[in-house]
């Protein structure tokens, strides 16, 4: 597929892993190409999700009904017709047309994702395999629920972030100066941190109180690995900053060193610590592995295509991050109410801390001075009817 009409052209842009657990079909593929004819990421959103829907209603993977992993072909069936429907949003934009240099291009592009998605599924499942072959399923499901705790608002709000941003990104790089767009990006990636941070946060603070609400209180184990399963996905969801760079400039063959390294450090990691520390040395696997990705990852996106992060108001979010995970231990968790209360404070102070702490620029102090000031001037109406009662 060749566009017809573009002023410059726009480098591919990755297929997201969203842990369907169905192979990407033509309509997830149409969907994922959205965003480079397009900025409409919520056009793209929407289908994905609908598509995920369909599946979990007719009991696909992922669905309430599902049995077992792996293929199926309800789940193949929706991906193929919603080509269709992206195929009809994209027809005016699309042209039908055989090119072997442009399939030549393609595979060049797209053949170091295939050992990028086994590092990346090697990353998210050794810990667990390693465990099924050392310790009982018992133990194997406390370490699920604690990852899955640690990990879920990092998949779906930090991926969604990240899907949301490409078209941005793409659209940046293609329309302004390189210049202004590396000094966009750096902004962007300081805000990308601070995010991750707040989500580290909350998940860190009301791990127990989840565990208590939505299982059983023999889970209350997993509440130890939480912080370290946290901390590993905020690295994994930093590797999306620099990662869009590689992809930009189309550098993707180096990417496979850069997953399966991480990759193979978890494996080895995994038979080192889960025999003497069982689930924390998973977890611990986990967060030393993750900052290996991220780090090599940036390392290839900096000689592909540098950008002037400023590392210091990067840090500084995760910095009051660990801040609150320590101070986090000192809170008791009983009473419920005050151990709830004090977590909430400790919420609150992370926004204060990235005030205090010169996060924002001077043009987002102004923008924040100005919502407080129409706050202000909002609430004055119910201050004067108090007085007047």
């Amino acid at each position: 597929m060749a566009p017809r009409r573009r002023r410059r052209a726009v480098p591919p842009v990755r297929h997201a892993d969203r842990g369907d657990g169905a192979a990407v079909g033509h309509g997830r593929a149409a969907a994922d190409d959205l965003p480079r004819h397009r900025p409409r990421p919520a056009v793209h959103d929407a289908g994905a999700r609908a598509g995920r829907g369909v599946g979990r209603a007719l009991g696909g993977p992922g669905g309430r009904r599902a049995r077992r992993p792996g293929a199926d072909p309800r789940s193949a069936g929706i991906h193929d017709a919603f080509f269709f429907v992206f195929y009809g949003y994209l027809r005016r934009h699309i042209a039908w047309e055989f090119s072997p240099r442009l399939v030549r291009q393609c595979l060049a592009f797209g053949w170091p994702d295939v050992p990028v998605r086994v590092g990346a599924w090697a990353l998210r499942v050794a810990d667990r395999l390693v465990l099924q072959a050392y310790l009982p399923l018992s133990v194997v499901g406390v370490y699920s629920v604690g990852y899955m705790l640690g990990a879920t608002a990092f998949d779906v709000v930090a991926s969604s972030v990240n899907s949301a941003i490409l078209p941005f990104f793409y659209r940046t790089a293609t329309e302004t100066s390189e210049r202004s767009s590396k000094r966009v990006f750096a902004d962007v990636a300081a805000w990308d941190a601070a995010l991750l941070g707040f989500l580290g946060v909350g998940t860190v603070l009301f791990a127990r109180e989840i565990i208590v609400i939505f299982a059983t209180s023999r889970f209350l184990e997993a509440e130890a690995i939480v912080p370290l399963i946290a901390w590993a996905a905020v690295f994994q969801a930093l590797a999306h900053v620099p990662t869009r760079s590689i992809y930009l400039v189309k550098k993707t063959g180096w990417l496979p060193v850069v997953f399966l390294a991480p990759a193979a450090l978890n494996v080895a990691l995994n038979f080192a610590l889960v025999p003497r520390w069982g689930i924390v040395g998973a977890a611990a696997s986990t967060l030393l592995a993750y900052p290996v990705l991220f780090l090599l990852t940036l390392v290839v996106a900096q000689r592909a295509y540098p950008i002037p992060y400023d590392w210091g108001r990067m840090l500084r979010p995760l910095a009051i991050f660990l801040a609150i995970t320590l101070a986090k231990l000192a809170v008791p968790p009983e009473p419920l109410l005050a151990s709830i209360a004090l977590k909430t404070l400790l919420l609150a102070a992370y926004p204060v801390g990235l005030v205090a702490s010169g996060f924002l620029g001077v043009e987002e102090r102004r923008a924040l001075e100005r919502v407080v000031r129409q706050l202000v001037q909002q609430l004055a109406p119910f201050r004067e009817g108090r007085r007047l009662l």
